[in-house]
């Protein structure tokens, strides 16, 4: 990996030219080449811990708001940007204080209030969890779920924003949400987690074409 990288700095103006790559397109094989070796240099003992993931994880997320910073540095200086993922990965507080920081709370730390997380939910619908390929349907409707109190007034769409000092009764309380890939149900108090969040009535499955 580091003699690849070492060959397209060195012939970078050759594959310019014969591949119609732009320098951006270059600037970013070669950005997400060097955060790969970087994580595949780490020793076995420095990646995984006796409960393993979190330890992966930890490199992961870390490497994932340094990427977000070279793109600020050097692809949309001065720019608004958004970064849409996993809620977990942009939250800019912990729903877990035992986990290692996730990239939304290393982001958060650097930029402040100039890092705006939101959290994404739906109240029912059908869901593919890619894991064991298989689908299921889903319906939040506990009274302590985000998702209920969020959709109460049966909205296809509701907003909730916890950074200006609202007085939403349950956003400084805990509450659970549906979160397939974290065990399914997460607990979490949303103004500490979140700056602001939006439920969907309905997801459905995604198609592409």
């Amino acid at each position: 990996m580091n003699d690849l990288i070492q060959k397209i700095e060195e012939n970078k103006n050759r594959i310019i030219d014969s591949l119609h790559f732009s320098h951006t397109e270059i600037a970013i094989i070669q950005q997400s080449l060097e955060l790969q070796y970087n994580a595949v240099d780490y020793s076995w003992e420095d990646r995984m811990d006796e409960n393993y993931f979190p330890s992966a994880m930890k490199i992961r997320d870390l490497q994932m708001a340094q990427n977000i910073d070279w793109i600020l540095g050097n692809l949309y200086p001065n720019k608004k940007i958004i970064i849409w993922g996993h809620n977990a990965h942009v939250q800019s507080g912990p729903f877990n204080a035992s986990l290692p920081k996730y990239m939304g709370e290393h982001l958060k730390e650097k930029y402040g209030e100039a890092y705006f997380s939101i959290g994404l939910f739906a109240y029912e619908g059908e869901i593919y969890q890619h894991w064991d390929q298989s689908s299921r349907s889903f319906k939040n409707s506990d009274t302590g779920n985000i998702e209920q109190l969020m959709s109460e007034g049966a909205l296809d769409y509701s907003y909730a924003n916890f950074s200006n000092g609202s007085s939403i009764s349950w956003m400084n309380t805990a509450v659970q949400a549906f979160e397939p890939e974290n065990n399914g149900v997460v607990s979490f108090v949303p103004s500490i987690r979140f700056d602001a969040a939006i439920c969907i009535r309905q997801g459905n499955i995604p198609t592409f074409e």
